[in-house]
């Protein structure tokens, strides 16, 4: 989001919506992780944020309602205009990796749309940065969320949980 403009949430679950208060997050129980969001708009490039967030939504690979809501939201407020925030690119690739795990929730089909829509435009976001100066660790998210777009959940996982070093302890050249 560019600084100084107001947000608009394009995601069929606004910051208004007390159904965020009935959500479960990464702990399965309910997180309202709206004041959380409502600072990250503020604060975009805060770390304490992300952790905070990414703690509540994603805890030990355990997600929950709440953390698709967040996605969406955060794809579409948060998602900056030039260089892709590793922090969110973590973040959403974590819960896209954590959806199919046995024990986690569907995305709820009020919000499937929104969820999946989001996935696909920050992997087309990505592949249009891809040529841009980025560090490995934005490389590695941008790489693995467009790989999760594309169903490829393998790739997509190993871009997103390891580094090129503990790659290469994996798979000696």
């Amino acid at each position: 989001m560019e600084r100084g403009k107001s947000p608009v949430s394009r995601c069929m679950l606004d910051l208004a919506d007390d159904r965020w208060s009935t959500l479960s997050g990464g702990y399965r129980v309910p997180f309202d992780a709206r004041p959380m969001l409502r600072q990250l708009l503020q604060e975009p490039d805060s770390d304490f944020l992300w952790s905070a967030l990414a703690e509540e939504l994603y805890h030990q690979g355990d997600v929950g309602e709440a953390s698709y809501a967040a996605v969406s939201f955060i794809v579409y407020n948060c998602l900056p205009s030039g260089e892709p925030n590793r922090k969110l690119l973590a973040l959403v690739g974590w819960i896209e990796i954590a959806r199919n795990s046995p024990g986690n929730p569907s995305v709820p089909e009020w919000l499937e749309h929104d969820y999946f829509a989001a996935i696909e435009r920050l992997a087309i976001f990505s592949i249009a940065q891809l040529t841009q100066q980025n560090s490995s660790e934005q490389l590695r998210g941008m790489l693995g969320i467009i790989a999760l777009w594309k169903g490829l959940r393998a790739y997509g996982r190993v871009a997103i949980h390891y580094s090129e070093d503990e790659l290469g302890e994996l798979l000696p050249l």
